[in-house]
């Protein structure tokens, strides 16, 4: 369902349009309540964003969402030699793509590429064992985890929706903090990472201008989003799966990025897209009424869902192809501090 209409209530977070607005009702679909949030996209800048904000967010991220779940007993070493070598080799690949050296690793990626789209989005970055990195909104911290298996030693996640901090001797330090106040003590990093965050939060433009004050002169921030300039939105609307009503707050357009990363005092230096299959399937469940922690859900369990192997494979294809054109329904957005505001 959608309309247009001019009410001045509508007002667009990032461009203060006020006209010419579509509203949109969206179900929530991830924790199957099914309960109406009412959205709203600018005909000027192009953003999708919803139009009042619930009072409690918190109610949206149970215990058990699926960024909080904690991978440990999967790590749990097997004497089956096999597996080891898997591991040995696997690990070949990623270091190899995430620091640029090591031949056998980049031999085997020719034979297995890397999927793991967060570990991807890093390749390219100059990254070094002692680099500083801050993973934002990072839930148990499974991924910072991984860089440390990998080499990566000095390595911060913050998460205001955890239970407590999560402080080992050896590993990641990850802490029940906000953006803000990690960003009042002063530390400084060569990365700040944001992996499907920002599509979650309030006031983007502040969130931009506090990863700003986190990063060294030559640092990298790393957001990871949905988008909204893409073939999923013009073809499943409302079911869009990524839409994710209401802990989606914003679904930013090209513009609206370019807008906000300006007004913060940051430039694009890079923008490449890592859609995946999950914007056919999840979308296709939507339409059909199935949540995605449902029973015969895909994602709980690909058995019993809707979906063959077949069809699968195909929805891998066409992403693939999606991002090639550059109408994925996510992308991976690396910013720096801009020229202008390094002077300022």
């Amino acid at each position: 369902m959608n309309e247009s209409t001019n009410y001045s209530k509508y007002e667009c977070r990032i461009c203060s349009n006020k006209l010419d607005v579509k509203l949109y009702s969206l179900k929530e679909m991830f924790l199957c309540t099914k309960e109406i949030y009412e959205f709203f996209q600018c005909e000027n800048c192009r953003c999708i964003q919803i139009a009042e904000f619930p009072e409690d967010f918190s109610a949206f991220y149970p215990e058990n969402y699926y960024s909080f779940k904690s991978n440990e007993s999967k790590i749990v070493e097997t004497e089956n030699w096999r597996i080891k070598i898997k591991r040995s080799l696997i690990r070949k690949r990623d270091e190899a793509q995430l620091y640029g050296h090591g031949i056998l690793g980049k031999i085997l990626n020719l034979f297995k590429p890397l999927e793991e789209r967060k570990l991807a989005s890093l390749v390219g970055l100059g990254l070094k064992p002692n680099s500083r990195i801050l993973d934002v909104g990072c839930g148990s911290g499974e991924f910072l985890m991984h860089l440390f298996d990998l080499g990566m030693k000095d390595l911060t996640g913050i998460d205001p929706f955890l239970d407590k901090d999560i402080l080992k001797s050896n590993g990641p330090k990850i802490y029940k903090r906000s953006l803000e106040e990690i960003s009042a003590d002063g530390s400084l990093f060569d990365l700040v990472m944001l992996h499907h965050v920002f599509e979650h939060v309030k006031d983007p433009l502040n969130v931009l201008k506090h990863c700003k004050k986190l990063l060294k002169e030559q640092g990298f921030l790393l957001i990871r989003i949905p988008i909204a300039d893409c073939y999923a939105w013009r073809e499943y609307s409302v079911n869009w799966v990524q839409l994710d009503s209401p802990r989606h707050t914003f679904i930013y357009s090209m513009e609206a990025i370019r807008m906000l990363s300006s007004e913060a005092g940051l430039e694009i230096v890079d923008l490449k897209f890592d859609s995946t299959d999950f914007q056919f399937w999840g979308s296709i469940q939507y339409a059909n009424d199935i949540c995605l922690n449902a029973p015969n859900s895909y994602m709980v369990n690909q058995e019993s869902s809707i979906f063959s192997r077949k069809e699968i494979k195909q929805f891998i294809r066409r992403a693939d192809k999606l991002n090639e054109q550059s109408d994925g329904d996510q992308c991976v957005i690396l910013l720096r501090k801009s020229i202008d505001s390094k002077n300022n």
